[in-house]
């Protein structure tokens, strides 16, 4: 094994045990839950244009009715 990844090994591990002291391991929950509720947001966002895209690409075509 190389230098370069039993140090990484040895990183990993020492985030592990930090991670397990209550405070820490308390705030990187919040942290992972406003990135979490962020990326939602967007997904929610993503989909108004893709429903606002397809409305349009339905209206171009003449396929469906786009009240406006």
């Amino acid at each position: 094994m190389s230098d370069e990844n039993k140090t990484r090994i040895l990183e990993i591990e020492k985030m592990e045990l930090v991670a397990e002291e209550p405070e820490v391991f308390s705030l990187v929950q919040r942290m992972q839950n406003i990135v979490i509720d962020e990326l939602n947001n967007q997904i929610g966002r993503l989909n108004n244009q893709i429903d606002y895209l397809q409305e349009t690409i339905k209206e171009i075509k003449g396929d469906g009715n786009v009240n406006n």
